[in-house]
């Protein structure tokens, strides 16, 4: 899944503020696009594993992963 830079907006921020607006991006996106997501980057760091080995559950932004 491609996305169009060309409607990118750039700006700096801190390092603190860039994890929040990753994880607010992500809380944005549906159970299927993040799953989506996961296979992904699964499939470039190990492309013959058909195994998850960890799963965090968080049921808020700001909670702590349990």
């Amino acid at each position: 899944m491609k996305q169009d830079r060309s409607k990118w907006t750039v700006r700096k921020v801190t390092f603190d503020e860039a994890e929040a607006l990753d994880n607010e991006y992500y809380a944005s996106l549906s159970e299927l696009e993040r799953l989506e997501i996961l296979m992904e980057l699964r499939s470039t760091i190990d492309p013959g594993s058909e195994r998850i080995e960890k799963v965090v559950f968080k049921r808020h932004l700001h909670e702590e992963a349990i």
